[in-house]
Formats: C-alpha cells, structure tokens, sequence
C-alpha cells in the first residue's frame, strides 16, 4: 500500500489539484443544474474602515487569462464555471487584449435573468472577483483610472481583491530583443518608457500601491495584493505602504517553479501565496 501524501488545509497537494481539475472538466459537460463543485475558502487579510479584518476567497477559482480577443470563449468558460459551482473568477485589465473583462461583466450583468435555475439565483456578493491592475498605469492618478475602466467594464462597483499585475515598468515597444537587455547595463530597463527607469520604478511602485489603499479605503475593492513579485520588490514596498502585509502574491508556483524562498517570505509576512500554473505551467497544462 502505498503512502498517502499529506497536505495542510490551506494548500492541495498536486495530486489532489489533478483530480479536481479532472471533476471539473468533467462537471463542465454536465447539464445538471445540481451538479456543482465545494470548494473551501481562505481568509485573506485585509482592512475596512481602516481596521484589520479578514474576508474568505474560494481556494480555486476560473483563471481567464489565454481567452482569445473577441472569441466568446471567456463568457462562456465564465458562465459554465459559474453553472458547476466556481465562485472565485480571475482576471486582469489587459486580459484578451483587453476586451475580457468586458466579456465577463457581461455574464455577470445577466445571471438574474438566465433560464437556468443556477445562475439566476448567484448574487454579485456570492462572487469573488480578482482584476488587476496594468503596468502601463503605474502611479497613483493613472492606478485609480485603471481601477474605474476595469470597474466599468465588469459592470460592478466593487472588486474582492485588486492586484499589482506586474512590478516592472511599462514598455516603449513590444519589440524587445533579449541580445539587446543581455548586452545592455540596464538590462530589460533598456526598453522602458519615460518615467518607468529602473531609478524611477520603486517610486512609482509605491504611488501605485497608494492609490490601491486608498481605492480599499473608499469601499472600491474589499482587499489588495500583488502578482510576480519578488522579495526585494516586496521590501521595497513595506517601506512606504500603510497597508501591509498585501492580502496574497499570485506568483507561477508548481513541481517545476517551487520558489521556496519566495514562498517562505510571504508566509513570514504574513502574505498568502496564489498560485497560478500550478500544475506545472502556463504554457503547458
């Protein structure tokens, strides 16, 4: 007999992360409005009315980020997730060049008057919902505008969580050739737009995550984090930030790309690491 793996409660092993991802593709061909997935929930720190409290977020939720521009296929991987049971749906500002969150505000904006049972009856609060915020709009003003496009387009007003998409600077073409960073003394920065050098960028970083807090203050998103940063990107921002630890760090985490250190730096902070690619890459599951 062979050993059983254990697991903590707040993290699937892979095996177990196969064998929901073969329920639910199996479940999405189901037309039973009774056939539904549980999935437990996390609690994610936070404040309100700028006192430490805690909110819960679906361990698994619908990821959105391979949906090709004007497909259709977010809408409808949107509402038959919904259909199965998902709660937590994940997206971001430049998803689907930029026409995603626009498909899944539509599903949203509708579930009340759907003919199946399921759906009408899923209220926007049953609904954990991620976006994040685009590099291109580091700094405060530009932040709050990405913040209230992202809102329009997904038809709510309010987010559940709202992440820093990236923590390096936007780019002055999409032409970026790696002999060029690699033979270049400012590296990637080589190709930064004006105002997002490399002796610029933490800087902005912190506008960015001022503008964030604020936007948790005013009710506009219920908790705020980050996605792929580093430690030495998450020291920066400890220094300025009124709000720490970030609710979570959605980082590529699997067998392949364990990044222990990484992870044991969030959970010493206090930070829940959410893993995107998790079983084995983006590129390849």
């Amino acid at each position: 007999m062979s050993k059983r793996r254990k697991t903590t409660k707040t993290a699937p092993s892979i095996e177990d992360m196969k064998g929901i991802q073969k329920m639910a593709s199996s479940a999405l061909l189901c037309t039973s409005p009774t056939a539904s997935l549980q999935i437990p929930t996390l609690s994610l720190r936070t404040v309100q009315n700028k006192k430490p409290t805690t909110i819960e977020m679906p361990t698994i939720g619908l990821g959105t980020y391979k949906f090709k521009k004007g497909s259709g296929d977010a809408s409808k991987a949107v509402q038959e997730a919904l259909e199965v049971g998902y709660r937590h749906i994940d997206t971001a500002f430049v998803y689907g060049g930029e026409q995603t969150e626009k498909e899944i505000g539509s599903i949203l904006c509708s579930l009340s008057s759907s003919s199946s049972p399921v759906l009408s009856s899923i209220q926007r609060s049953d609904i954990f919902l991620t976006s994040k915020q685009w590099r291109a709009y580091h700094g405060y003003e530009q932040t709050l505008d990405c913040l209230e496009k992202s809102l329009k387009r997904l038809q709510t007003d309010y987010l559940d969580l709202y992440l820093i998409h990236w923590p390096g600077p936007a780019y002055s073409t999409m032409n970026r050739k790696k002999e060029t960073m690699a033979n270049s003394s400012d590296g990637p920065f080589v190709y930064a737009k004006n105002g997002h050098q490399a002796d610029e960028i933490q800087a902005l970083r912190a506008e960015t995550w001022r503008a964030m807090e604020d936007s948790l203050y005013e009710g506009k998103v219920r908790a705020i984090g980050v996605s792929n940063f580093t430690i030495k990107h998450l020291e920066a921002l400890k220094k300025t930030a009124r709000v720490w630890p970030p609710a979570v760090n959605q980082i590529e985490l699997h067998p392949y790309m364990p990044q222990k250190a990484l992870a044991e730096y969030c959970k010493s902070e206090g930070i829940l690491v959410q893993c995107y690619a998790s079983l084995g890459g983006q590129d390849h599951t």
